[in-house]
Order: C-alpha cells, then structure tokens, then sequence
C-alpha cells in the first residue's frame, strides 16, 4: 500500500468519503482527488 492509498483509507474510515472530507478542509474535491491519483510527494502547500 502506498501513501496515498493509506491516505484514501484514512479519509474514508474517519470522513466516510474524499468528498465530505474535502468539504470539511476548504479544498475543492477534485484538487484532492488529483493530489491522491498523481501523488502527494510533489505537493506544495502555500500558506
């Protein structure tokens, strides 16, 4: 298992979907979905 499938794991056990849990952060659904096909080891996260 990969880290984005142990993060998808995660995020379903505790959020129930990637939707509700994108929801819950602020980001849009389909930038989560991306990051989790594409793989979160090129992710910047600007603040």
């Amino acid at each position: 298992m990969n880290r984005e499938e142990f993060l998808r794991t995660i995020i379903k056990d505790r959020y129930g979907s990637l939707r509700a849990f994108a929801k819950n952060i602020d980001m849009p659904y389909t930038t989560l979905v991306s990051m989790l096909k594409r793989g979160i080891r090129l992710v910047l996260i600007i603040f």
